[in-house]
Order: C-alpha cells, then sequence, then structure tokens
C-alpha cells in the first residue's frame, strides 16, 4: 500500500485470529511452528505464518515489498529464525499483544538535518466504538521509541514525539478493549481522534480471561512511587520489549522513562526504586525493585523487591521480598518473606516466611513461618510454623507447629498439632496433638482420636478410641486401691490412689497389655506412689515401687478378672518411725530389710487382685 496526501494515517484493528482476549504477555517470536509454503507473495505469506503461529502481522506497506515471490521450509523453527531467513536484514520486529510488528532498522525516508531535532505533538480523543462515549485512562504508546501518554477524564491525550521520522507507529490500547495501531505523519496530521472496539463478551458457560489491573499496582509502596501514567500504561499495553539495560533514579525518573513498566532488562540498576517490566539477569536497588511480570536471575535490594508473577534464582533485601507468582532458588530477607504461589527452594526470614501456596524445600525464619497448601520439606522458626496442609519431612520451633497431615517429625517447645493423621513422630515441651497417630508422641500430655500403630509416650495420654479403664484392687499393704489406667494397649499411663487404715498413696505409673488368648491378657505395671499420713496428706511417709505382672481374665464384655504377683520396693523417710521399720503388710515375701544410709529400705514380693471395668 502507498501512502498519499489523502491517507495521512491507516488504521490496523488489533484483531487476533481464532481469540482475541490474551490474558499475558506472549512472545510470539520465541514461537516454534512449521510451515510450507511454495512461490507465494510476501504479503499473502506472512498472513499463513500468522495463522500458523496464533497471531498477526502489522506493518506498513510501504517498507515491505509485498509482491515478491517467496517459499517458506521451516520445521520446528521459531517464528523469528523463519522471519530472519524470510526477510534478510533490514527490519526489526517487535511484540504487541497478539501482533508482532515489522518495522525497519532506519528511517523509511531521509528526515532533514533541520527537521531531526523538531518534536511534534499529536492531539485527539479517543471513544468507545459501540457507545461513543469518551474513553479515559486509556494508553497511546510510540512503539518504536519510549514515548507515551493517557488520556484524561474527557477522553483527552497529547503525546509529543520526535521528529527523526517522517512517519510513526502508534498504539491505541485499554484494558477490555481490542487494541489498535497506526502510522501516522505527525509533521501532517496533528489531531488523531480513535475509536475502540469492546473485546467480544464470552458466551454464557464459556468465560474468556480477562485482562485485569495488576494487584501489584495496587500496593501503597508501588503506588506511592510509581506514576499513575507509568502503571496505566503497563496495565494497558501487552507488548515483549527486551533491552540490555536501564538505570533510573525513581520509577518515572530513568533511561526507560514512564515504559519502564512495558520493558524487561538483562541489568537493572536503581539508584533508589525502579519498576520495571521483567528482569532477566541483574537487578540491584538501593531501597525498592518492583518488576510487574517474571524475575529470573538475581534480584538485590536495601529495603523492599516486589514481584508482580514468577520468579527464579536469587532474591535478597534487607527487609522485606514479595512476590505474587511462584518462585523457585533463595529468597532471603530481613524482616519477611511472601509468595503468593509455589516455591521450590529457600525461604529464610529473619522474621517471618508466607506462602500462599504448596512448598517444596525449607522455609527458616526467626519467628513463624505460613503454608497455605503442602510443606514438601522443613519447616523451622523461632515461635511458630502453620502449615493448612500436609508436611513431608518435619517442622521445628519453639513454640508451636500446626499442620493436617504430617509424614515426618513435628518438634516444638511447647505444643505440636495434626488434625489428621501423624506418621512418624511429635515431640513437644509441654503437649502433642493428632487425630490419628501411626508412630510416636513424646510430651508430658498427649492427646489423640485414634491410634493406629505406635504409642503416645508421656505422663499422661489421652486417646479417645483408646484404652480406658477402671480398676478396684486390693493387695498385701493396701486392701483398697483404685487406678485409672489409659493410652493404648500397648503403652498406657496409670493414676493410681491406695487406702489403708494409717496410710494413704497417691501414684502414678505406666504399663503395657499382651494378649496370651481370646480372653487371656497378660499386663505389666510399673508405678510409683508417694505415701503420707491418711490424716495430714502432707505427714510423708516414704515412696513405694511397685511392679505388678498380672492376668487378666474376662468374665463378660465389661468385667475382668485381674490377679497376679507384685514385686515391691519401700524407702522410709524416718527410722524412728515405726510404720517405716516394720511395714504393715497383711502378707507377703520379704527379700530385703536393711538401712541405706540412715534410710529403711524393704523389698518384699506380694500380691494383688481385684477388678476392671
Amino acid at each position: 500500500m502507498k501512502w498519499n496526501r489523502s491517507a495521512l494515517y491507516f488504521i490496523i484493528p488489533m484483531l487476533v485470529a481464532g481469540n482475541p482476549i490474551l490474558s499475558g504477555q506472549t512472545n510470539h517470536l520465541e514461537k516454534k511452528i512449521s510451515i510450507d509454503l511454495n512461490g507465494m507473495k510476501l504479503k499473502n505469506a506472512l498472513p499463513k505464518i500468522g495463522d500458523s503461529g496464533g497471531f498477526q502481522f502489522s506493518y506498513n506497506s510501504e517498507i515491505l515489498p509485498g509482491d515478491s515471490i517467496v517459499s517458506v521450509h521451516a520445521s520446528n523453527q521459531t517464528v523469528n529464525q523463519i522471519l530472519k531467513n524470510l526477510m534478510g536484514t533490514g527490519y526489526r520486529y517487535k511484540v504487541l499483544g497478539n501482533h508482532i510488528i515489522l518495522l525497519p532498522d532506519a528511517p523509511a525516508k531521509r528526515i532533514p538535518k533541520s527537521e531531526r531535532n523538531q518534536e511534534y505533538t499529536i492531539t485527539g480523543y479517543i471513544y468507545d466504538a459501540q457507545t461513543g462515549a469518551i474513553i479515559s485512562s486509556a494508553s497511546i504508546y510510540e512503539v518504536e521509541g519510549m514515548f507515551v501518554s493517557a488520556t484524561d477524564s474527557r477522553g483527552y491525550y497529547t503525546l509529543t514525539v520526535p521528529g527523526d521520522r517522517d512517519q510513526q507507529v502508534l498504539s491505541y490500547s485499554k484494558a477490555g478493549y481490542l487494541d489498535t495501531l497506526i502510522v501516522v505523519k505527525p509533521k501532517e496530521q496533528p489531531l488523531v481522534n480513535i475509536t475502540l472496539t469492546p473485546k467480544p463478551r464470552a458466551a454464557a458457560g464459556n468465560p474468556l480471561p480477562e485482562h485485569a489491573v495488576s494487584s501489584l499496582d495496587e500496593r501503597k509502596l508501588v503506588k506511592a512511587l510509581v506514576p499513575a501514567k507509568t502503571r496505566i500504561t503497563a496495565d494497558n499495553i501487552e507488548v515483549v520489549e527486551r533491552r540490555w539495560a536501564q538505570v533510573s533514579f525513581l520509577p518515572f525518573i530513568g533511561s526507560n522513562r514512564f515504559v519502564s513498566g512495558l520493558i524487561t532488562n538483562r541489568l537493572s540498576l536503581n539508584i533508589f526504586a525502579g519498576y520495571s517490566g521483567g528482569i532477566r539477569g541483574l537487578e540491584m536497588g538501593s531501597f525498592l525493585n518492583v518488576v510487574r511480570n517474571e524475575m529470573y536471575g538475581v534480584q538485590v535490594s536495601g529495603f523492599g523487591n516486589i514481584v508482580g508473577k514468577k520468579s527464579k534464582g536469587v532474591q535478597l533485601s534487607g527487609f522485606f521480598n514479595v512476590d505474587a507468582g511462584s518462585f523457585t532458588g533463595l529468597q532471603s530477607s530481613g524482616f519477611s518473606n511472601v509468595v503468593m504461589d509455589t516455591i521450590r527452594g529457600v525461604q529464610l526470614a529473619g522474621f517471618s516466611n508466607v506462602l500462599r501456596g504448596p512448598m517444596y524445600g525449607a522455609q527458616i525464619s526467626g519467628f513463624s513461618n505460613f503454608t497455605s497448601q503442602n510443606v514438601d520439606g522443613l519447616q523451622a522458626s523461632g515461635f511458630s510454623n502453620v502449615a493448612i496442609k500436609d508436611v513431608k519431612v518435619a517442622q521445628a520451633t519453639g513454640f508451636v507447629n500446626y499442620a493436617r497431615n504430617v509424614t515426618g517429625l513435628q518438634a516444638a517447645g511447647f505444643m505440636n498439632i495434626a488434625s489428621g493423621t501423624n506418621t512418624g513422630m511429635q515431640a513437644a515441651g509441654f503437649v502433642n496433638y493428632a487425630t490419628e497417630l501411626k508412630g510416636l508422641q513424646v510430651a508430658p500430655f498427649n492427646f489423640a482420636d485414634t491410634v493406629s500403630f505406635g504409642a503416645p509416650i508421656g505422663v499422661f495420654s489421652f486417646v479417645l478410641k483408646g484404652y480406658h479403664t477402671l480398676e478396684i484392687t486390693a493387695n498385701e499393704l493396701f486392701p483398697l486401691n483404685l487406678s485409672f489406667k489409659t493410652g493404648v494397649r500397648h503403652f498406657y499411663n496409670i493414676l493410681t490412689a491406695g487406702l489403708q487404715q494409717d496410710w494413704l498413696s497417691i501414684g502414678y505409673g505406666v504399663g503395657s497389655q499382651i494378649r496370651l488368648a481370646k480372653k487371656l491378657t497378660l499386663s505389666m505395671d510399673l508405678t510409683g506412689s508417694y505415701i503420707s499420713d491418711n490424716k495430714n496428706f502432707i505427714g510423708y511417709k516414704g515412696g513405694l515401687v511397685r511392679f505388678s505382672p498380672t492376668l487378666d481374665i474376662e468374665l463378660d464384655k465389661h468385667f475382668k478378672l485381674v490377679l497376679g504377683p507384685t514385686l515391691n520396693g519401700f524407702a522410709g523417710l524416718d527410722p524412728a518411725d515405726p510404720g517405716s521399720s516394720t511395714l504393715p503388710l497383711l502378707f507377703g515375701w520379704p527379700l530385703h530389710n536393711q538401712m541405706a544410709g540412715d534410710i529403711p529400705v524393704h523389698v518384699w514380693i506380694g500380691a494383688t487382685a481385684g477388678i476392671r471395668f
């Protein structure tokens, strides 16, 4: 197409072949396609290539020999490679939305030297093509440079462009509308009004993804440092633009100016704070780094890093890191890390780590770790670890751990909670809880609903669907004893008390059962008791240790007869006390009655019998 004086600009609606709605930046130049074309005009071959890759080409026909005959034979080649072979040198390509824009390496026409340093201002209004309403906060982008503008509340815009080219390619964009490209001669046409077509609505039951304002741009710190013009530009325009390096003092004062949110940099140096579209290399900032899309490489900041999509590499900051997508690698901060998706790697924080997704690796913090999904690795903190779903490997903290299902170890200074199944071990300074235990609980107090195998070990363990019995017995020292046993059959706790004419005993112990036959079990109990005067509890008489192997004979479903021998050891407090030197035994077989220093020690064999229910 040849330009004439009446055709001062050419409007190219960016209608996407097959799928007009884009949900993110796609580098169509890196797509691999296969295509076979023979003896076709170039202007007809380009749409065929676009159809194969799911995009369209946009170009000024004056720069392209459209009628030249070409052939294309490509098998699993990138679009960029195909274009280089097809077009040769003299062209460069830019991805904008669902279009690849073909641009000349040099200006289409040689501009007189006197005009090169001039600037031209293009103004106009942008309207809705269906309703005629004005469109505010739309973006106007000069695609070959770094010049942008936005419409005000009246839909009016002003864009200043350099005079180094006789034609300028402008992009008009607004979230929710189809983008439009025009080629304009700014010297001859300073007024350009544009209509934008709303994107087609999705059919019922077949929703199409919408381009939404990035939640990153809504953060207070980003709003405070990044101008609205820069944020609006990044929200409206989907462009793949890469540059080797950029330097900025603030997000709007730097080499990439107001289009910084559109550009992916290999090297980014932010003297105070910076805002970029992406990083593929190294970014350093003394205060804050903000990356709107992906970060691949190393990001270092004196205060904070914010990334809008996924990151891969190393992220270091003096205070915080925030990633709205997944993170792979090492993330370290002086205070806190927040990742809104998956982590594959390590999170290190002086205070807290927060993950709104699954973790594969380790979370280590001085105070707390939180993961909303599974932890396939380690959580270690000074105060608390929380995994809303499952933990594989370990949780270790100074105070409390919480997870649903735990396979491995939970270790806490105070409390462990597994709301589902703990397969492994819980060790706490005070209390453990698991709905189902398949392993060990070690703490002063242990609680569980069910123990499939393993045992709770501690001062007191209670298993709701476990072993609970009351036992009334008599023995040679105390004719009346009441014992409560709780836990599981192969390991339970015993709380016991005994009474006789002069003495009272309060004791604690542990025991285990072995089934010998259908209605016959062997219980082996070891208890230690405090013996006092039954009229004065603080009148300490001595200590009693008893080992009781008993046979338990089932009489019916609810009662068992308990009987067996006992091995007893008693140490009295006062050698002058007759009860300490001569025990009030009803019967027994003495094994040892001697003084250990000034403490009388008695060892004997006795017996016990009673009813368990």
